[in-house]
């Protein structure tokens, strides 16, 4: 979970350092490398395939070059983990991915390694965006391209024949920088590059590990720092450290607090701060991170979106999967919205389930795959998608989901009028929910169970049954922002009923999340209300006739004449012809 965290200095990209040092010891008017990769380089490496001309790049951001406006760019700086079958290497500027070129020049030859093409020099930096990169000829696909480094959206292009697309990986960054000179490059330079938490709230009395990174983004070695971590009136500590550090060399710290004297239940500030001997540019040495000790928490629900479609072979697997965790006591914890997508579309697809699929990255889509609450498993994965097995493997999944608190609350009632449904939502949050998100968005959709299959993959029998099936959004798939009213929230909306629909047969679902289009990583649900509409005090869907046969199905949709203990789609036949369904767990 990103943490919100206010610099001083705002530098959340990789600024690299090359050693140059000019004669006499003295480094003024020296050269450095800017980038997102920051020196690094990897095995992991990307290509195009076939007889064509391969360009790679990065969109160097107005905050990683502002600090050097009146700059002049120099050189091309890239690695090739191959030069062999390379040939026509040039390296170039350009102020847009498919815009001319400001300055290039082609290597004397392609190396494997590190190498700089040279520029003439006549580009000074002002303050705008540059794009960095570099184009070869190759006969056949040549994997070449290395990425590296922290991961960076503007970091990852890649074109054939001038056909730029994206990259999806773990691993970072294309290896590319601009080669800058100017007066403006500090001799010593020790920055605050990062302040985080693995997550900012903890129970009152358990230790909070904030970890901070810091690197040497000077030409000098950097030997020994101090540093301060203060927390309000309730922690402060004071610390050295005799690391030498490199020139573009990061250093992790790890800094565990105990809460113990924490006031609990409120928001705190954490400062850190570090100097070093000779630091010239002090506006990078602290950072603000938000963080607090609870002692109380709402009940939490987890938000379970399953990605299927009808083309799908393996969807009914995870089907029966989602079934067996929900008759396993889970349908007591958590919600699940069925979107229609991920393996082609079927004819319960919607366009806002399309909207959804960037969550996956950027190598492809696959079905059945699932998000819980929205969440990466881990500080290393990037999209919070991921597969769906067994019920023995994906149980323990659901537990790992579980354990985040939730400081927000949401109920859901569902009303009807005159042909239209009508979901009302109020939440609550209490004071620390703002540390994890300062944009709260709220998200009402409606979900239908027992809905016949057309032409499932994988399904022989004709009365298998869809279940959470994405009917209608009564915001955008996005979710609509709002501000709170004293930590509450009130909302309305309605839709008109769809003749398809089986209303009894359907859910109100509502979710407070965050949401942020530039990072999949930073969209995570808080906490989710659900309402079963037959519950709902309305005479529309009552029914004065006999239920005159009942049957039930499995979650497999197979018919079951004596059900066992477990969780059934129970189907009711009344005297006028209505059929209508309902879900119930045997035990």
């Amino acid at each position: 979970m990103p943490v919100n965290t206010n610099f001083n200095h705002m530098n959340k990209t990789l600024l690299t350092t090359a050693l140059v040092f000019l004669a006499l010891g003295s480094i003024r008017g020296a050269r450095m490398e800017v980038g997102y990769c920051n020196g690094e380089v990897s095995e992991t490496t990307a290509s195009k395939v076939g007889k064509c001309t391969v360009s790679a790049a990065v969109i160097l951001s107005p905050e990683i070059l502002s600090p050097y406006k009146g700059a002049s760019v120099k050189g091309v700086h890239l690695y090739l983990s191959t030069s062999e079958g390379v040939s026509d290497l040039s390296g170039w500027i350009r102020g847009t991915l498919e815009g001319e070129n400001i300055d290039e020049n082609y290597a004397a030859e392609a190396l494997t390694g590190w190498q700089t093409i040279p520029l003439n020099g006549s580009y000074e930096i002002d303050g705008s965006p540059v794009v960095v990169g570099f184009s070869f000829s190759q006969a056949k696909s040549v994997k070449c391209i290395t990425i590296a480094g922290d991961y960076n959206r503007d970091g990852l292009y890649v074109a054939k024949n001038n056909d730029w697309s994206s990259l999806s990986s773990n691993a970072g960054s294309i290896c590319v920088e601009l080669e800058i000179e100017g007066d403006m490059i500090p001799a010593k330079d020790l920055e605050l590059r990062s302040l985080t938490t693995e997550y900012p709230i903890v129970k009152k009395g358990e230790d909070l590990i904030i970890e901070a990174e810091l690197r040497n983004a000077s030409l000098s070695v950097i030997e020994g720092f101090e540093y301060e971590l203060k927390i309000g009136d309730y922690y402060s500590d004071k610390s050295s450290s005799s690391a030498v550090i490199q020139p573009k060399q990061v250093l992790k710290l790890s800094l565990p607090v105990s809460t113990s004297d924490f006031k609990a239940d409120v928001p705190l500030s954490g400062m850190l701060t570090i100097s070093t001997s000779g630091d010239e540019v002090e506006s990078n040495n602290s950072g603000i991170t938000s963080l607090a000790a609870y002692e109380e928490s709402f009940k939490r629900r987890l938000l379970l979106e399953e990605f299927t479609t009808e083309l799908c072979v393996n969807c009914p697997r995870a089907i029966n999967t989602i079934g067996q965790a929900m008759a396993d006591g889970y349908d007591e914890k958590m919600t699940v919205v069925a979107h229609h997508v991920g393996y082609n579309t079927d004819w319960l697809t919607l366009d806002e389930d399309e909207g959804l699929l960037w969550l996956y990255g950027n190598d492809g889509t696959f079905a059945p795959a699932v998000m819980l609450d929205r969440r990466v498993r881990n500080k290393d994965v990037l999209f919070p998608v991921e597969s769906i097995g067994y019920y023995d493997t994906f149980g323990p999944r659901l537990e790992e989901a579980l354990v985040y608190p939730s400081f927000v609350n949401v109920n859901v009632a569902p009303a009807l009028g005159d042909n239209e449904i009508i979901v009302k939502v109020k939440a609550e949050a209490m004071p620390v929910f703002g540390i994890l998100t300062e944009n709260p968005r709220l998200t009402v959709v409606l979900t239908e169970d027992g809905i016949v299959h057309h032409s499932q993959a994988g399904i022989s029998n004709p009365e298998f049954t869809h279940s959470h099936v994405t009917r209608a959004y009564l915001t955008s798939f996005d979710g609509e922002l709002f501000n709170w009213n004293d930590n509450s929230l009130e909302w309305e909306g309605s839709i008109a009923i769809n003749p398809e629909w089986v209303v009894e047969n359907m859910e109100a679902v509502a979710f407070i999340s965050n949401y942020n289009e530039e990072d999949p990583k930073d969209c995570v649900v808080f906490n989710t209300g659900v309402a079963h509409l037959a519950d709902a005090s309305v005479k529309d869907i009552e029914s004065d006739s006999e239920i005159v046969s009942v049957e039930y199905f499995d979650v497999q949709g197979r018919k079951v004449s004596n059900p066992d203990a477990g969780l059934y789609i129970v189907r009711k036949y009344d005297s006028k012809g209505n059929i209508s369904t309902d879900k119930k767990i045997f035990k």
